[in-house]
């Protein structure tokens, strides 16, 4: 079924516009789901993921899982310690890993969603689009 519910005087549908606008967090939600990483494709999502981890101190490593059309690639990324107030590393402190994944699955009929599946869209403080409910 159809929604037609006006959006809010939030940002426009278009992800471009959402990062002045909005938290990190959104706009990284955003940009992801911009991109049409339906399995195995990945079209730069870990990339973004990567760049953003390293920053904080992240290792990062590529997992290949499959082979031929069936392949699909994952990212590791595993931080040992923290850092503290000066900067430096704290071997004792916890390991923390992240892994998920940064595909989807096929959007199936684009016709039955109320928005473009890889145009995130903010309607009533709720965000729409492929994969925003996923992770």
């Amino acid at each position: 079924m159809k929604n037609s519910m006006p959006t809010t005087n939030l940002p426009s549908t278009s992800s471009t516009s959402f990062s002045a606008e909005l938290s990190a967090t959104v706009s990284l939600a955003t940009e992801l789901m911009s991109r049409a990483s339906v399995t195995p494709l990945d079209v730069g999502c870990q990339a973004i993921m990567r760049a953003r981890l390293e920053a904080l101190g992240f290792s990062c490593k590529t997992l290949n899982f499959g082979e031929g059309s069936e392949a699909v690639e994952n990212l590791w990324e595993i931080r040992n310690g923290t850092a503290n107030k000066g900067g430096e590393s704290n071997a004792s402190a916890p390991i923390f890993c992240f892994a998920g994944h940064t595909d989807v699955v096929p959007t199936g009929r684009e016709s039955d969603w109320q928005t473009p599946p890889f145009i995130p869209t903010i309607k009533d403080s709720m965000l729409y689009g492929r994969g925003a409910a996923d992770m």
